[in-house]
């Protein structure tokens, strides 16, 4: 899609790539309060010369058109500077929609062997716009994390996010629990845009201290 696109060759080792498996039912379950879902996308965008791309779960909002896209459904969504925003949507898993998919490219392969000519498979060959591709880039995030219920956690960990630039614009902090005979509590923040290098700096300061038990969860926000 990055080819396709932006005339840009990003090979897959080197776009920032994260499953599912870290999203839990709290996870889902503070997107949902929030006003979001959880979906997991590839996602680019250019700006400034480049472009930037990961493939990731990201909380996305229940007004977006792509918060809506379920089950077997896949969907591609487009915004452009002429034609403001697309979207194509239809089956992309199952036996039928799978299998018209293979047959297609093996018939347009079969296509290309009867009259001799070569099958192009790397589209940016042909068009190639000077653009590089520069990893994730900048990007809103949310954050889940586990910490001793005591007075003024909160305060060092905003702190911390301060001395790195870090803006909050949502900070949620959920019921107490039990935790290896320690009581701990979930904090929950939403950040305002920051590159992915220097929130992970900012979350390594902070797990050094005792009091922070454990980060859950990052994810993007759309």
């Amino acid at each position: 899609l990055i080819s396709l696109i932006f005339g840009t060759s990003a090979a897959p080792d080197v776009i920032p790539t994260q499953g599912i498996t870290a999203v839990s039912s709290e996870d889902i379950a503070f997107a949902s309060e929030a006003g979001y879902r959880i979906k997991l996308l590839a996602s680019a965008q250019k700006s400034g010369g480049k472009v930037y791309g990961n493939v990731e779960p990201a909380l996305v909002p229940v007004s977006h058109p792509l918060a809506s896209v379920n089950n077997e459904f896949n969907a591609v969504f487009i915004n452009g500077n002429a034609v403001d925003d697309l979207m194509f949507y239809g089956r992309g898993a199952g036996p039928l929609p799978t299998g018209s998919a293979v047959l297609g490219d093996v018939i347009g392969v079969a296509r290309k062997l009867e009259k001799d000519s070569a099958y192009d498979i790397v589209p940016q060959l042909r068009y190639d716009s000077g653009l590089e591709f520069a990893g994730e880039g900048t990007n809103k995030y949310y954050v889940r994390m586990t910490v001793a219920d005591q007075p003024g956690v909160l305060g060092k960990i905003t702190t911390v996010l301060g001395e790195y630039g870090i803006s909050i614009e949502v900070i949620q902090q959920k019921y107490p629990h039990e935790l290896d005979g320690e009581i701990v509590v979930p904090l929950i923040f939403i950040l305002f845009p920051t590159e992915k290098s220097n929130l992970e700096s900012a979350l390594e300061q902070i797990m050094q201290d005792d009091v922070v038990k454990s980060i859950e969860n990052i994810m993007r926000v759309e």
